[in-house]
């Protein structure tokens, strides 16, 4: 099984020091990462959209192909995350599941 764990880049911050090179991963998905290689998952990839266009992110799923996207859910990040979500399953390549550290503002249909 092979598991897609993603740190969406937060545009309000990304121009702002020290995250001029990209924000470094989320603790919350290293400790999934270490967790899951730990119990026997190897095929884990942590990505990071930093400067990442839609036709970009887009080809680089159809290259990793997950079975599995797990998404590093914010306030700042919501957005990225329903058009990511969206977007896998128009492309109809994988389950995916959101860790959100926000309250449910709103409904995505």
């Amino acid at each position: 099984m092979k598991i897609l764990l993603v740190d969406p880049p937060i545009e309000q911050i990304v121009d702002s020091m020290p995250y001029k090179e990209g924000p470094a991963f989320a603790l919350g998905l290293l400790s999934i990462d270490s967790y899951l290689e730990k119990h026997g998952y190897h095929e884990v990839e942590l990505e990071n959209y930093f400067g990442c266009g839609w036709e970009d992110i887009k080809a680089r799923l159809r290259q990793s192909n997950p079975d599995i996207i797990g998404l590093s859910c914010t306030t700042d990040s919501r957005g990225f995350c329903w058009r990511l979500a969206r977007l896998a399953k128009e492309m109809q390549m994988s389950r995916s599941f959101s860790g959100m550290s926000m309250p449910p503002f709103s409904r995505v249909k």
